[in-house]
C-alpha cells in the first residue's frame, strides 16, 4: 500500500510539472515578465520542480529542450534548443575530463594515496595530525575524482580507530570526523578547473554573459587552491575551539596497513593527470605572445583535454587491444545524469537572463536598491549562505541553475562584475552533504545509521557549513575579485 501511494505520488507530480512547462505560455503578462518570458519562465519552472519532486533527471531534462524547441525562444526550432546544449564548450570540456579522471577510479589510486598518508609515523603520534589526515585525504582524493569512494575508506580508518582505542559513535571526536569527511570531499570537488560544479556553474556564467565572462582555467586553479586550504584551515580552528574533542586515546594508533607499491596502471593515472592538469594551466598563465599561448588559444581547453585523452587511449594491453575504450572510461565516471542536467541548465540560464524575458528585471525592481546599496561584498555573502541553505534541500545544480541567474541580475544592475558572486554561489552550491536529498555525499552521511543520527549531523555538518561563510568573507570573496 505505501508503495502505491509513493507510486502515486510520482505520477501526480510528473503531471503538475509538465502542465506547469506547457501553461505557462497561456499566462498573460505579470510584473516585469513579457508573453515570451512567461513562456520560458514556465519550462524552467516546471523544469526545476520535476528536478526537486520526481528526484529524475534525464527525462524531465529532455523535456525541457522539446518543450524549448517548441517556443518561441528559438524560434519554434528543436535543433537550435538541442545545439545549445551540446554544442556548449562548457559540457564537451566535462564530457573529456571526466572520462580522463575515471582513470584514478578504476585504478584505484585514491586507495592507495590514502594508506600512504594514513600510515606515516608523524600522523600517527600526533591525535590532530591523524584527525586533519583522515580529513585531509578525503579533500584530496574528492580533488582527484573520488569523492565517494574515499567516504567509505576514511569511515574505515575511523571504524579502525575505534576498534583499538574504545572509542564509540557517542564520542565528539567520532562525531566529528565522521561529518568531516564529506565536509571535505564537498570543498575537495571544487577546488580543481575540472570539477563538475566549476565547469557547470561558469558555463551557466558564460551563457547568461554572452560569453563575456569565461571560465580562465589557470587563474580558477591558484584561486580554488588557496580558497580550499583557507576553507579547510578554519574549519579545524572551529573544530579545536567549538568541538574540543577529547584526543588522549589517539597518541600511537597503529592501522597495521601493509602498504602496497604503485602499480604500473597507477603510475600511469597519475601521470595522465599531471600531464592534463599542467597542461591545462599553465598556457593560462604565460604571456599572451608565446608560442604554448598562441597554441594553447588554438586549441582551448577542450582541444587539450582530447589531446590527453588520445594518449589515455594509445596503449595496448598484452593480448593486443585497447588497454582503455573510451566507452569504459564514461562509464566509470557515472556521472551524466549531472551533466545533462548542467547542459540544460544552461541553456535554461541563457533563455532566463534574456532581456526579452524580463526576469533581470523583476529582481532589479524588488531587491536592486537593496543591494546597490550595500555593494558587492553583500551580493557575494549573501549569494553564498543563500547557496548553502537551498543546496542542503535540493542538489547544488538545481541550486547554481536557480540562483547563478539573480546574482548575475543583480551584479549587472550594479554595474559590477559578477564574478566574485557567482564564485561564491558555486562554491556554496557544492557544500550540500547535510541532508540526504543535497547530494550523493549527504545520502552516504545519512545512510551511516550505525554511527551518527541526523541530529548530531546538522550539529557537527553545520561546522563545516560555518567554515565556509567565515573563509568566504575574509579571503574568498576579496581574492577571487583579485585573481579571477
Amino acid at each position: 500500500m505505501e508503495e502505491m501511494r509513493k507510486h502515486r505520488k510520482y505520477y501526480i507530480h510528473c503531471v503538475i510539472g509538465v502542465l506547469i512547462m506547457i501553461f505557462g505560455r497561456f499566462i498573460p503578462p505579470v510584473l516585469t515578465f513579457t508573453e515570451l518570458g512567461m513562456e520560458v519562465m514556465g519550462i524552467f519552472i516546471g523544469t526545476l520542480y520535476l528536478w526537486i519532486s520526481t528526484n529524475s533527471i534525464t527525462w524531465p531534462s529532455i523535456l525541457a529542450v522539446i518543450m524549448m524547441g517548441m517556443g518561441d525562444f528559438y524560434g519554434g526550432s528543436f535543433a537550435n534548443a538541442m545545439n545549445a546544449c551540446v554544442t556548449n564548450s562548457t559540457m564537451q570540456m566535462l564530457v573529456l575530463s571526466l572520462s580522463i579522471f575515471s582513470l584514478l577510479t578504476t585504478t584505484k589510486v585514491a586507495d592507495q594515496i590514502a594508506n600512504r598518508i594514513i600510515s606515516t609515523k608523524f600522523v600517527r603520534n600526533h591525535p590532530w595530525a591523524l584527525t586533519a589526515a583522515i580529513v585531509m585525504i578525503a579533500y584530496l582524493c574528492a580533488m582527484l575524482k573520488a569523492p565517494y569512494i574515499v567516504i567509505y575508506i576514511c569511515w574505515q580508518f575511523i571504524y579502525t580507530i575505534c576498534g583499538q582505542t574504545g572509542l564509540t559513535r557517542e564520542d565528539r571526536w567520532t562525531k566529528m570526523v565522521i561529518c568531516g569527511v564529506p565536509f571535505a570531499t564537498t570543498v575537495g570537488m571544487v577546488t580543481l578547473p575540472f570539477s563538475i560544479a566549476a565547469l557547470g556553474g561558469f558555463g551557466i556564467l558564460s551563457s547568461l554573459s554572452n560569453n563575456l565572462y569565461t571560465f580562465n582555467a589557470g587563474r580558477y586553479t591558484l584561486f580554488a587552491q588557496l580558497f580550499g586550504l583557507v576553507i579547510m584551515a578554519v574549519y579545524f580552528l572551529l573544530c579545536y575551539f567549538l568541538v574540543r574533542p577529547d584526543m588522549s586515546k589517539l597518541k600511537g594508533v597503529n592501522l597495521g596497513m601493509k602498504i602496497q607499491p604503485f602499480t604500473k596502471e597507477q603510475k600511469f593515472a597519475l601521470f595522465i593527470v599531471v600531464l592534463y592538469v599542467i597542461c591545462s594551466i599553465l598556457p593560462a598563465l604565460t604571456p599572451a605572445d608565446w608560442l604554448i599561448s598562441k597554441l594553447y588559444n588554438g586549441l582551448s581547453l577542450v582541444g587539450i583535454g582530447a589531446l590527453v585523452l588520445i594518449v589515455v587511449l594509445l596503449p595496448r594491453n598484452e593480448k593486443g587491444r585497447d588497454k582503455y575504450t573510451f566507452g569504459d572510461l564514461c562509464q566509470a565516471a557515472n556521472v551524466w545524469n549531472l551533466i545533462i542536467m548542467l547542459a540544460v541548465a544552461t541553456m535554461l540560464g541563457s533563455a532566463v537572463s534574456s532581456t526579452e524575458v524580463g526576469f533581470v528585471s523583476l529582481f532589479d525592481t524588488l531587491l536592486g536598491n537593496l543591494f546597490r546599496s550595500r555593494g558587492p561584498y553583500f551580493l557575494a555573502i549573501v549569494g553564498c549562505i543563500a547557496a548553502i541553505l537551498l543546496t542542503n534541500v535540493i542538489n547544488n545544480g538545481v541550486t547554481m541553475t536557480i540562483l547563478l541567474p539573480i546574482v548575475y541580475a543583480f551584479a549587472v544592475s550594479m554595474n559590477v562584475s559578477p564574478i566574485p558572486a557567482s564564485v561564491m554561489v558555486i562554491w556554496g552550491s557544492a557544500n550540500g552533504f547535510l541532508l540526504p536529498s543535497s547530494s550523493a555525499a549527504g545520502a552516504i552521511l545519512n545512510a551511516n545509521v550505525d554511527w551518527i543520527n541526523l541530529k548530531d549531523i546538522l550539529r557537527y555538518g553545520s561546522i563545516g557549513c560555518l567554515a565556509l561563510i567565515i573563509a568566504a568573507a575574509i579571503f574568498g570573496i576579496p581574492m577571487a575579485g583579485i585573481i579571477l
